[in-house]
């Protein structure tokens, strides 16, 4: 078999292969919108963030902006917030930094 002939063997292949793949649905996921909140209704959603049964989704509607650095990571340790909901935090909360950032 030439070098040729095994070129388009493999590329027929790929080809074969790529067309069985199920094609993957566009994202779906949205950056939640910023809000700001009062002290009760902020300290109110971070007693929700730190509840573990309530879903994420819910509230991933609207993430409250205001406290940064140092003083966010108080906040999510003061509200006895579990790692893995602080970090979907977290990663919101940049996500939305960074949109706003470029967005002006």
């Amino acid at each position: 078999m030439t070098f040729f002939k095994l070129e388009a063997l493999m590329n027929e292949i790929f080809a074969r292969k790529a067309d069985n793949i199920p094609s993957i649905p566009s994202a779906s996921f949205r950056i939640p919108t910023r809000v700001t909140l009062n002290d009760a209704k902020r300290q109110s959603w971070f007693a929700d963030l730190a509840n573990p049964h309530v879903p994420l989704y819910k509230l991933g509607k609207s993430v409250p902006h205001g406290a940064k650095g140092h003083d966010l990571l108080d906040l999510l340790q003061s509200n006895n917030v579990a790692i893995p909901r602080a970090v979907w935090f977290l990663r919101v909360f940049g996500a939305n930094e960074t949109v706003w950032k470029y967005h002006i």
